[in-house]
């Protein structure tokens, strides 16, 4: 994804997806009244849902993961957690009509696409020619790459390794250069782990740099995570479906989250990120028609 593209192409395109995902607020509320208090209610305890998450997640990240069915594993519960506090979460909203929980499910999911965005902004000095052999005009042809080539063998080394070609190696090395290093050393080290850092953990399972994949895929991520976010709000809160319907939603929910971050794990070394990415807006889709469907919306 070049820096053009992100500007021009992804934030409009995810810009005008988050406004279309508004319009199914002006569907009829059945004579319930929503007051401004109630939907800042709703927009706060979003962000609050999404707080919690990333102190999760940033909390496992302390930990070492093993294998890859360790971090499955951990994303599993991460998915799970996620939807326990969802559902927590929904208690206070009034239950007269779906579209406080429905303000919830999108104030959550804008959160989450404004960190997943910053992670992808892509450096100036990031070269997109890794995955189409092609320059990126807005590049500044002084700026060696800092991404590994995808058609290189990766093993398991360090994130600076990952990060760095040969030639940044040399620079990095005091035996080649002596005691003075490289004019360009500290600044290529210091971007490649910047970058690394700001990536999402998938990267290495993918098998590149999630700045090197097309435009389209983190839209479709995007798109994914909010058809799935507004379609477990409106599950999460129903209310005229009886008790135990409330607990199959919520268990149903639960696992469906659980399997669909641990999948990340693996299911893209076995399936492909292509499969993965359409399944699982698919789910999201389904998710939301769904949740609109049992609330009498649609």
């Amino acid at each position: 994804m070049k820096r053009s593209e992100y500007f021009t192409v992804l934030l409009p395109a995810l810009g005008v997806l988050h406004v279309l995902l508004l319009l199914p607020l002006l569907l009829p509320k059945h004579g319930a009244t929503v007051t401004f208090v109630d939907v800042l209610e709703s927009v706060t305890l979003g962000l609050a849902g999404f707080g919690v998450l990333l102190v999760l997640r940033l909390f496992l990240s302390l930990f070492p993961l093993s294998s890859v069915y360790t971090t499955s594993l951990l994303l599993f519960l991460v998915g799970v957690i996620e939807e326990v506090v969802h559902y927590i979460l929904l208690r206070p909203v009034p239950k007269d009509t779906w579209h406080l929980s429905y303000i919830l499910g999108f104030a959550w999911s804008v959160a989450e696409c404004t960190v997943s965005l910053y992670q992808l902004v892509p450096p100036r000095q990031y070269r997109y020619s890794r995955l189409n052999g092609e320059d990126d005009p807005d590049e500044e042809s002084t700026i060696p790459a800092l991404s590994a080539n995808v058609d290189r063998h990766r093993d398991n080394v360090s994130e600076i390794d990952m990060s760095l070609d040969p030639d940044e190696h040399d620079l990095l090395s005091p035996e080649e250069h002596g005691d003075q290093p490289h004019p360009a050393a500290t600044f290529s080290a210091a971007a490649a782990i910047g970058q690394r850092q700001r990536e999402d953990p998938i990267a290495p399972l993918i098998g590149t740099s999630l700045l090197d994949l097309p435009t389209y895929f983190p839209f479709l991520w995007r798109t994914s995570a909010l058809l799935h976010h507004l379609g477990f709000s409106l599950l999460l809160s129903l209310q005229d479906v009886g008790q135990a319907g409330i607990i199959t939603a919520v268990v149903v929910v639960c696992l469906y989250r659980g399997i669909l971050r641990s999948i990340w794990g693996i299911g893209i070394m076995r399936f492909g990120v292509v499969t993965v990415t359409f399944l699982t807006l698919v789910g999201g889709l389904l998710s939301l028609v769904v949740g609109l469907s049992l609330w009498g919306a649609i």
